[in-house]
């Protein structure tokens, strides 16, 4: 990406030495930005325990090279 631009952050549960965890990852939003070429994307990110128990979620914005949409629409 080029920038990191937000990120909120939810601390659900402890993980503990010898825990496995996995993280889920959802696209939850894109935008074309202002200027050619480049794009918004949210995602949400849950991370779980071998349990399947939502120990950490966060949700960054970033900004992210991309395709003209005007020039990849013809």
């Amino acid at each position: 990406g080029l920038a990191f631009l937000h990120m909120e952050l939810d601390v659900l549960g402890p993980v503990y030495v010898g825990d496995t965890v996995y993280a889920v990852v959802e696209t939850t939003g894109s935008r074309p930005s202002s200027k050619p070429g480049r794009g918004v994307v949210t995602s949400r990110i849950t991370v779980r325990n071998q349990r399947d128990e939502d120990v950490l979620v966060y949700t960054p914005v970033r900004l992210i090279r991309g395709r003209d949409y005007e020039a990849s629409a013809s």
